[in-house]
């Protein structure tokens, strides 16, 4: 194997496609974009082109504002909590205007504001509720970017099928199911 050194993604990707270099590692979420794109636009229609499953390293990503606004990080960390807590709750676009509030938990999640939101711009309680109507939860969310759109948001990474990206038995998966995916409780 030898190295072609490059200076940036773009002319990695001219040397892939024109034959001058076989492989180019990168982020896998990255891997899959650009293996999508050059499908799509048949940029590489003479190229066999494939993603390893195996990792070479991890880099664990989060969310980042900019100085100051940490009201705003916080939002989008405790929407990322709830539609994990979602998920493990079998919770889901379709489900979430039936579910037993009587249950603390259940409650918390969908009727309560967490104290997120400025003084002047609180969320509203029902914040989880919409998040849900829109988005889904992480299983929802995950399938609708990387699947086919078939999972039902409540069985799973391994109910979910026709994936450029899988979830199963990766950091991406719900801690329950051997993944790293958790959420602290909705308190």
């Amino acid at each position: 194997m030898e190295i072609v050194p490059v200076a940036d993604a773009a002319e990695a990707t001219a040397e892939l496609v024109s034959g001058s270099c076989d492989a180019f590692t990168g982020d896998m979420s990255a891997m899959v974009a650009k293996k999508y794109t050059l499908e799509a636009a048949g940029d590489c229609s003479d190229c066999d082109l494939w993603i390893a499953p195996e990792l070479l390293s991890k880099e664990p990503l989060g969310a980042a504002v900019r100085d100051m606004d940490s009201d705003w990080k916080d939002v989008v960390t405790w929407v990322w909590f709830g539609m994990v807590t979602a998920e493990e709750m079998g919770i889901d676009s379709e489900n979430y205007m039936d579910a037993d509030m009587t249950n603390p938990s259940v409650d918390r999640l969908l009727n309560q504001n967490l104290g997120l939101g400025t003084d002047a711009n609180p969320l509203p309680a029902t914040w989880m509720q919409s998040v849900l109507s829109t988005s889904g939860n992480y299983g929802e969310a995950w399938d609708n970017s990387f699947c086919d759109g078939t999972y039902d948001g409540t069985s799973g990474s391994a109910a979910m099928e026709g994936c450029v990206l899988s979830r199963v038995g990766t950091a991406n998966a719900l801690v329950s199911e051997g993944g790293l995916q958790f959420a602290p409780p909705m308190r």
